[in-house]
């Protein structure tokens, strides 16, 4: 926690998303440890069954609470501010946060990648479902449906669960699976 910028090399997060649909609320929760902000409930004022992104686990929904898990609490963002303004007292720091990686640096542009294109229907059953799970096949399966309505069977059964699709995969010739359309793309 706090390490956002450090050279000790403690300052990356490893974060394995099992599901996309919470990709950007996992990745907002990681980043935001790395800016010093502790779960919601521990050590502050603010709530876990609030629902905001620090919250250390999921709680009930509530017609004040549905929004808030894409929202910061009062007290990740007071620990932001904390973080930021002891940051930028130290030239190493602040310089990371505020001038771009060389060109040269060791870190992999994943920016056009599509995950869709890199693991395969089976592959995303499995890593939702669990070793042996695959992709629903049948003679009736209309891959341009299946952006919306994937399904996958557990191993040693036959019902088919469904499951929401990466970013990216494949949904009919030259086709995409885009924000839950499946559309004409250049990477198909």
């Amino acid at each position: 926690m706090s390490s956002l910028c450090l050279t000790t090399g403690k300052s990356s997060s490893v974060v394995e998303i099992l599901t996309e649909n919470y990709a950007p609320v996992t990745a907002a929760h990681e980043l935001a440890h790395n800016l010093g902000a502790a779960h919601d409930g521990e050590n502050n004022a603010c709530r876990p069954e609030d629902r905001y992104i620090m919250a250390p686990s999921t709680s009930k929904e509530t017609p004040e609470t549905r929004l808030n898990p894409w929202k910061f609490s009062l007290c990740s963002i007071e620990y932001f501010k904390i973080y930021l303004t002891d940051a930028i007292k130290t030239p190493t720091v602040r310089d990371c946060l505020t001038k771009s990686l060389a060109h040269d640096a060791k870190v992999p542009n994943v920016a056009n990648r599509l995950t869709g294109q890199e693991i395969s229907l089976d592959k995303q059953c499995e890593r939702n479902f669990g070793s042996g799970a695959s992709f629903c096949r049948t003679k009736d399966t209309v891959y341009a449906d299946l952006c919306r309505s994937a399904t996958c069977k557990r191993h040693g059964t036959t019902t088919c669960v469904p499951m929401p699709v990466a970013r990216g995969t494949t949904c009919g010739n030259g086709k995409l699976c885009i924000k839950g359309d499946c559309v004409k793309h250049k990477k198909a």
